[in-house]
């Protein structure tokens, strides 16, 4: 089940976001904003990989990120 990160109350303030999946491996997490992402659908993100909004596109929905394994490492910034 993806877990949800930051509910969509109050997120307006939202300037920037950070995703970025800190595993090791052929673990991929993926990323869905606004909705909850599967295998298919979604931002996928490798291994290393991240990816960030900032200046005239922020997104303001939840964020629900769903891992290829049980035991995931990612790292998440919003300001």
């Amino acid at each position: 089940m993806p877990s949800d990160l930051f509910p969509s109350h109050d997120i307006s303030y939202r300037k920037y976001l950070l995703i970025q999946n800190v595993t090791t491996g052929s673990n991929v997490i993926t990323v869905g904003i606004g909705f909850t992402p599967t295998t298919t659908q979604g931002i996928q993100l490798t291994a290393g990989a991240g990816i960030t909004f900032e200046s005239s596109y922020i997104p303001t929905g939840a964020v629900y990120v769903l891992s290829s394994v049980t035991a995931s490492n990612f790292t998440i910034l919003e300001a």
